[in-house]
C-alpha cells in the first residue's frame, strides 16, 4: 500500500469520490450531508489543503484531508479521514496520520486539531492512541450531535 499526495486529475478526483461514497454511511450524519457536494469538497481540499491517499494499483483504500496553511495560529486541521473496512487493521490509518503530521511539521504548524462526534469512540481512541489530547466537548447546532475536539501538539 502506497501513501501519496492526491494530485488533482479527473481520475484522482473520481477515485476519491468513490471511496468517500463507500464510506459515507460510516459518518453520522453521513458525510455528504455536511458539504455542498463531494466534488466541491474535494476540489476545495485540493486547491487549499492537502489530501493523502493510501492506494494499491488504482484503488484508493483510505484518505486523510487536512489544512496546514494557517499563518496566524499555525494550527493544522483534519477535515476528513476514512479507510475502507476491508483494509482495517493493516496500519493504513496510522500511515495516513503520520503523513499528515509530517506535512504539518514541514509547514511549521504548532498543533493539529480534529473534530468528531462524541459518540465516535473508535475515532477518539485512534486519535488518543496517536498522541492527540481530548478537549472539552461542545454542542453543535448544525446536527445536534455533541462534538469533541482533539489536539496533537507538535514538538511535545
Amino acid at each position: 500500500m502506497r501513501i501519496s499526495k492526491l494530485i488533482k486529475t479527473d481520475e484522482g478526483v473520481e477515485s476519491l469520490k468513490r471511496l468517500m461514497t463507500k464510506l459515507d454511511g460510516d459518518f453520522d450524519p453521513p458525510f455528504h450531508t455536511r458539504v455542498d457536494s463531494l466534488e466541491a469538497f474535494i476540489s476545495k481540499m485540493l486547491d487549499s489543503g492537502m489530501i493523502n491517499v493510501a492506494s494499491k494499483d488504482s484503488e484508493i483504500a483510505g484518505a486523510v484531508g487536512y489544512y496546514c496553511n494557517d499563518s496566524i495560529k499555525f494550527q493544522g486541521y483534519i477535515t476528513y479521514f476514512g479507510v475502507l473496512h476491508d483494509y482495517h487493521g493493516r496500519g493504513i490509518a496510522n500511515r495516513l496520520l503520520e503523513a499528515c503530521i509530517k506535512k504539518n511539521i514541514e509547514a511549521g504548524m504548532h498543533n493539529i486539531r480534529v473534530r468528531t462526534d462524541k459518540s465516535n469512540l473508535g475515532a477518539i481512541r485512534f486519535y488518543r492512541k496517536n498522541g492527540f489530547i481530548l478537549e472539552k466537548p461542545e454542542l453543535e447546532t448544525e446536527d445536534s450531535n455533541e462534538k469533541v475536539y482533539l489536539v496533537f501538539e507538535i514538538g511535545k
